[in-house]
């Protein structure tokens, strides 16, 4: 009788067990309680869990309806052309002259040439302008020009380790990873100004938070100017 309460008594206990011990590994991974509203992307932009989950229903819910600026930046309308991502580096105090630095045509053409591929105009402009260097923009993420490169392989080795049934279309080109455990990327055949897409470890399908790539610049522009000024009101 009692070998019958022990036995019951540690079916009960172990499976709690268990689950504790998965939960305190992800808190040692992650730093934190997992939340699956909640990505490696929201610490970069500081964003709060549920803000920011707020924030991209409300970009999904606008490209659902055909937003009509969000189709006239996919058509091709570069909102930072020219040297307007330059001047919103300076302006916003996000990095000083010497720290932005861009690729060079050659090497975009030679890499396209190589790769029979066409890069979209819009991550153009952004290597063009700060490939090589960007300052304090997305600082800890692989997002510059010598990084990108072979972000696709390490994209494809993610979803595998998580055994994820989806697999990156043909032409996704992956342009970002933060800390081996998310990715960002757009498809090349999504016009000059592409959606952006998310994926983070174990979520399943990506996400789309962006409607383009000139969106998802000008919004972490915004997000890193609105700390900045949160940091200057509390100093």
């Amino acid at each position: 009788m009692d070998d019958v309460g022990l036995y019951a008594m540690l079916s009960l206990i172990v499976p709690i067990a268990v689950i504790i011990v998965i939960i305190i590994g992800k808190m040692l991974r992650h730093q934190e309680i997992p939340d699956s509203r909640y990505t490696p992307f929201d610490q970069i932009t500081g964003h709060a869990p549920v803000v920011f989950q707020e924030h991209k229903e409300t970009k999904e819910d606008e490209d659902e309806a055909g937003d009509d600026k969000d189709k006239n930046e996919r058509e091709g309308c570069c909102v930072l052309e020219g040297d307007g991502l330059y001047r919103k580096l300076l302006d916003e105090g996000i990095a000083g002259p010497q720290e932005i630095r861009g690729c060079s045509e050659e090497e975009l053409r030679n890499f396209e040439m190589e790769n029979n591929l066409r890069l979209p105009g819009s991550y153009r402009n952004f290597l063009l302008t700060a490939g090589h260097g960007a300052g304090r923009l997305l600082h800890g993420t692989d997002i510059l020009w010598d990084q990108v490169t072979s972000l696709r392989e390490a994209a494809e080795e993610l979803l595998a380790e998580n055994d994820e049934s989806f697999t990156l279309p043909e032409d996704a080109f992956v342009f970002s990873m933060h800390q081996g455990y998310a990715f960002m990327y757009f498809l090349l055949s999504d016009g000059e100004n592409p959606a952006v897409y998310m994926y983070v470890e174990g979520s399943g399908v990506p996400r789309k938070p962006y409607s383009s790539f000139d969106a998802f610049l000008l919004e972490e522009l915004k997000l890193h100017s609105e700390r900045q000024n949160g940091k200057s009101e509390t100093a």
